[in-house]
């Protein structure tokens, strides 16, 4: 095969596609980023749309951005208010349900005195500890 490039920029349309495909964002910063191209291309639409007056697109303007702002200010609100979304996913979620149904969860909060009350005494079958005289010695 030869190195001389196609006449058609077919890497520059893929990457085009794969701008505007379907992808996956994991924090609300990626959202945001991946809003601003759809945005550019909505405000250049509007401005190139032929035979449409200038006062509507105005309006449609206001709108387009009013519904992506939107959209980007819900996704933040739902990250601030439940952070544990965005750290988990759906795997984690489904984890965490199973350890709570398996093991339960300790969500009372003791105190130092509470701690001290449930450690046990003294097992008696355990070694006592080595004496400082013998850790020299095998």
């Amino acid at each position: 095969m030869s190195d001389s490039p196609s006449p058609w920029p077919w890497d520059q349309i893929s990457q085009i596609f794969r701008l505007f495909g379907k992808q996956e964002v994991k924090t609300p910063l990626s959202l945001i980023f991946k809003v601003v191209p759809y945005l550019t291309v909505s405000y250049v639409a509007v401005l190139w749309a032929p035979d449409v007056p200038a006062s509507m697109k105005f309006n449609l303007i206001i709108a387009v951005s009013s519904v992506f702002f939107a959209f980007c200010f819900l996704v933040c609100a739902f990250a601030w208010f439940r952070p544990t979304h965005l750290v988990y996913g759906e795997r984690g979620h489904r984890a965490e349900r199973a350890m709570e149904l398996e093991f339960g969860t300790n969500r009372k909060v003791q105190s130092a005195i509470e701690i001290e009350d449930e450690i046990p005494e003294s097992n008696k079958d355990q070694l006592p500890p080595p004496d400082e005289k013998d850790e020299g010695k095998p």
